[in-house]
């Protein structure tokens, strides 16, 4: 039976892979292992070992903050002094609707049961609604400003098409 061209272009591929092969196999390796005297370290002797230097020779590596580029020591904050100080607002922001020339505030009081709808200018339990921001409200009373927040967080899959954008929990941007 003859044999085609092709198979034998294949079976001269083959014998030639297979002589390949065979060839690297016979090729003795030399694991570096054969001059390892030659190349081994020679014995120096006793090694010094030296004392750890003094505290004070890296007070100037703790004493300043590693990765401020200025690299200044930090500074003692001076006591402050008692200022008769608004008390811390109760008032806890609930959402933020801002669109469009509108900015509300939802705003939950403690004496309340329902969300209070504050614009800029309102009062709400003795605080001034002074600013209406994408993401805070600025709240004032007696001449303190306070800023009211909550966390930002990134809104699963962009939103919904059509219903606006969602920036934080409870803000709806229009």
């Amino acid at each position: 039976m003859p044999i085609s061209p092709l198979n034998r272009i294949l079976l001269l591929l083959l014998s030639i892979a297979l002589l390949v092969l065979v060839g690297l196999w016979a090729i003795p390796v030399d694991e570096g292992w054969s001059n390892v005297a030659a190349i081994a370290p020679v014995d120096p002797g006793p090694v010094a070992i030296k004392a750890a230097p003094p505290m004070s020779a890296t007070d100037n590596l703790t004493g300043r903050p590693i990765f401020d580029p200025t690299r200044r020591a930090a500074m003692a904050i001076p006591p402050q002094q008692n200022v008769a100080t608004a008390p811390p607002p109760t008032l806890v922001l609930a959402g933020l609707l801002v669109g469009s020339g509108k900015r509300v505030a939802l705003i939950r009081t403690p004496d309340q049961k329902d969300l209070v709808v504050a614009h800029e200018g309102d009062t709400v339990s003795s605080w001034l609604i002074k600013e209406i921001a994408p993401d805070h409200v600025v709240i004032s009373s007696n001449g303190e400003s306070q800023e009211l927040r909550f966390p930002a967080r990134v809104a699963p899959g962009g939103g919904m098409p059509g219903t606006g954008t969602v920036t934080a929990p409870g803000v709806h941007t229009y």
